[in-house]
């Protein structure tokens, strides 16, 4: 929709749709390379990709769910390599 400048009245929806696709492209390559890194963590790594797409499902925010998501990877990433070390 246009304003009476011409102007794209819905630039945050539109910046916000965006971001989100680029966001869960970034979700969908993380887990690629960690699956590709950690096959032992297959469960695990599908897990937190389906109850991120879930939550988002259930109206939940997009960015905010994604955020959450990386963050379980690279906890989960983390956790596997600390106790490595022992």
């Amino acid at each position: 929709m246009f304003n009476k400048f011409g102007l794209f009245t819905d630039n945050t929806n539109l910046y916000t749709h965006v971001m989100n696709d680029i966001m869960i492209d970034t979700l969908i390559e993380r887990c690629k390379t960690a699956l590709k890194e950690h096959p032992d963590l297959r469960e695990d790594i599908h897990g937190i990709f389906d109850l991120c797409m879930m939550e988002i499902e259930l109206g939940e925010s997009e960015s905010h769910e994604v955020e959450l998501a990386l963050s379980d990877l690279d906890d989960l990433i983390n956790d596997k390599l600390k106790s490595a070390r022992g």
